[in-house]
């Protein structure tokens, strides 16, 4: 007897035995789900530039940004479910919007050919969904170290990375250690390594009762998605 849950789980791509993992790299896609995901983070980024650059400096708390979009449990209004998906696609600077894109990149690059376009993009938005309800959780019971502004792709680029790690725990790829030293690790390792320091740092923040502007109860969230996701 085949159940129903049986049935869902063999229709995904990844759990089809008689289709290679994986397939063609997705680059030949110029419109893959990872491409539209970054295009429309460098479009929206060089809208904030244009449009609200106080929501790249001291002036974010006024901005257009600061004010509508971003996710802010500081600052819950009927605005929340809109912003729970508007923050996913906004950056604070350079340095934050460049991280992610790699991100999106070279981990949405590898997964999209395994799951599929519309599902990259679905898993982009649960995960971001999912890491600013673990923010704002944690922010409900440590407001001085959690209750911060939140913008950025970073809680769905650690879904991707949970998705990936735990569909292929044993595959090695190389890691840019400082973004200078190339080392070679399993998938599984780096998605350890990416839970601890998720955990030693919010483990840290609750010890020293002082935030440091990172959401990270947004990593863990996407990262533990990502891990169910596959486990589903």
């Amino acid at each position: 007897v085949l159940s129903y849950r049986s049935t869902m789980l063999d229709d995904r791509p990844y759990m089809r035995p008689e289709e290679p993992r994986f397939r063609s790299s997705s680059m030949q896609q110029p419109w893959s789900g990872w491409a539209i995901l970054l295009t429309i983070n460098i479009v929206v980024f060089l809208l904030q530039i244009l449009i609200d650059p106080g929501s790249l400096d001291t002036r974010f708390e006024k901005s257009i940004v600061g004010q509508w979009l971003a996710f802010d449990s500081r600052n819950i209004s009927l605005l929340l479910p809109i912003q729970l998906f508007t923050y996913q696609f906004l950056h604070g600077g350079v340095l934050h919007l460049l991280v992610n894109g790699l991100g999106l990149f070279f981990i949405g690059r590898a997964l999209e050919p395994v799951i599929g376009r519309r599902e990259i993009i679905g898993l982009y938005l649960i995960s971001g969904v999912v890491g600013a309800l673990f923010q704002l959780g944690f922010a409900a019971v440590f407001p001085a170290q959690f209750a911060v502004p939140v913008v950025g792709a970073s809680a769905a680029v650690f879904g991707f990375m949970g998705v990936l790690a735990r569909l292929f725990p044993h595959r090695e790829v190389y890691l840019l250690l400082f973004f200078v030293l190339p080392i070679r690790l399993k998938l599984n390792w780096i998605f350890w390594g990416f839970f601890a320091i998720a955990i030693f740092s919010m483990l840290k923040l609750i010890q020293t009762e002082v935030g440091d502007q990172v959401a990270h109860a947004a990593h863990l969230g996407g990262l533990l998605y990502g891990a169910f996701y596959v486990a589903i």
